[in-house]
């Protein structure tokens, strides 16, 4: 009998530790492995016009610290430029919903093809909308750079030429001073055209195939495997919470003989395996120090401007668990604390009769 208890008390340790891992394994797999999810993490943790700003600043910041050592020009763009303008651009070249819709594109064509029996995903980013906004509000981003660099004021010789219209056709010149406000529009008229005869002669894509890619990049076979691997992962990390349940289930049948023993033993292990959970979740729920610590310097297969991205989505990812998991392990908890309590309320009776 001594072996078994021990037995149990071991398996229920197990269940204790087990189980907050196995939610958060769940609750990141849903957010990762549902159409919805991905899209929504995606913009919350990259492009929403909260996420996007900080992650222009750290991919900037990262290039420079760990790669190529950027010019003053680049590094301006990653300290002069306050969040609010970052948006301000964006909602001039491109919208958040436009954003939504093209990561929704993409999320859609990559879950259709996990649920069909084609070889590659068919997705193709469109930049279309894109391009046809810049055209079409050339001249008010030309002013939002105007307004929004960080570049001292012009001086007095080229306040005069600007005033006599001699604006010039250099563009570095054009952006490289702050010029009077009254001036400032002018000089956006002036540069929308340049900017728009260099989208010309850049040539830039409608769209961007990705299918095609992958097809001349990965061979079908990988591509097959690799599909496969997904959908098991996905079946298998959606079910991985009950394991611990199961050990649990074993455990108590090793050693409960009564209803009270019941209460007992599952009241204390649903108790600690909660509030094990709620230390845990609260310390994910602040992922960035441990991620700085793992990600600052780059592991050398990353490049340095795909850390921040990673990061952004890893601390995203665990922050959601972290709220998904705190109210999931505060029933547990609840759960056991009221076994408990029922259990020595009906001791107590039972005494008092």
């Amino acid at each position: 009998m001594k072996i078994l208890k021990t037995l149990s008390i071991l398996m229920l340790i197990v269940f204790g530790l087990t189980l907050p891992v196995s939610l958060l394994v769940t609750d990141v797999s849903r957010q990762v492995f549902s159409e919805k999810g991905l899209a929504e993490l995606t913009m919350a943790s990259t492009l929403s016009n909260e996420a996007l700003p900080q992650r222009i600043r750290e991919t900037i910041w990262f290039h420079h610290w760990y790669g190529e050592k950027l010019d003053y020009g680049p590094r301006l763009l990653a300290t002069g430029i306050r969040a609010d303008q970052w948006v301000d651009l964006f909602s001039i070249l491109l919208p958040e919903k436009e954003r939504e819709k093209v990561v929704s594109s993409v999320t859609g064509g990559l879950f259709t093809w996990l649920e069909n029996d084609e070889a590659y995903p068919q997705i193709k980013v469109d930049l279309a909308p894109a391009l046809a906004n810049v055209r079409s509000n050339a001249d008010e981003a030309a002013l939002w750079a105007i307004n929004s660099l960080k570049i001292p004021a012009c001086r007095e010789n080229r306040v005069k030429e600007l005033q006599a219209g001699n604006y010039g056709n250099d563009m570095k010149a054009l952006i490289s001073c702050r010029p009077p406000v009254v001036e400032r529009k002018g000089i956006a008229n002036h540069l929308a055209p340049i900017v728009l005869k260099m989208l010309d002669q850049a040539n830039l894509p409608q769209s961007v195939d990705v299918t095609q890619q992958l097809k001349s990049r990965v061979e079908e076979g990988k591509v097959v495997a690799m599909k496969s691997k997904v959908n098991q992962a996905r079946q298998a990390l959606s079910l991985i919470w009950i394991l611990p349940f199961v050990v649990s289930i074993l455990a108590l049948a090793l050693v409960v003989r009564s209803r009270e023993q019941l209460m007992q033993w599952a009241g204390c292990s649903l108790l600690a395996s909660g509030a094990t959970g709620g230390i845990l979740a609260w310390y994910i729920s602040s992922p960035l120090p441990t991620l700085d610590s793992v990600l600052m310097p780059p592991p050398a297969a990353m490049p340095p401007q795909a850390v921040p991205v990673v990061k952004g989505v890893i601390a995203e990812l665990l922050t959601g668990a972290a709220r998904m998991m705190t109210w999931q392990l505060g029933i547990v908890f609840l759960a056991g604390a009221g076994l408990l309590i029922k259990s020595y309320l009906d001791r107590f009776t039972e005494q008092a009769d």
